[in-house]
């Protein structure tokens, strides 16, 4: 996500709560958040893109697969919840692909350093 004055982008809209703080609305349709259908068989990098039973990725104890929620640090050092798209490579060198929750797709993105991400309720 952008930096804290920014408000998000296309797709997003932005409203004020009652407490003051803003609320972000992604308006991407769902089949725009989507992860892509691969035609691989199972246990290849195909099936862990299109959340094959395999692609999980463990953090902090807690194993999470394509489409769970985590919290994702992003490029600004904030937390954020975000959903996984997709997971690739092998267990000992993941890569998850994440939406941020909230904010337009031009932010999503594909993170393998692991110390930014953690198991939903840590840090926001």
């Amino acid at each position: 996500p952008p930096s804290a004055g920014s408000l998000g982008g296309a797709g997003d809209a932005a409203s004020v709560g009652r407490d003051g703080a803003v609320e972000h609305k992604d308006e991407t349709s769902a089949a725009d958040a989507a992860p892509s259908a691969g035609s691989g068989g199972e246990g290849n990098d195909e099936s862990k893109r299109s959340g094959g039973s395999d692609a999980t990725v463990t953090l902090g104890g807690t194993t999470v697969g394509v489409s769970g929620i985590i919290e994702a640090c992003d490029t600004v050092n904030n937390w954020c919840e975000a959903r996984i798209m997709a997971i690739t490579g092998s267990v000992e060198a993941r890569a998850v692909r994440i939406h941020y929750i909230g904010w337009g797709t031009q932010y999503d993105e594909t993170i393998s350093d692991m110390s930014r991400l953690a198991p939903r309720g840590t840090n926001t």
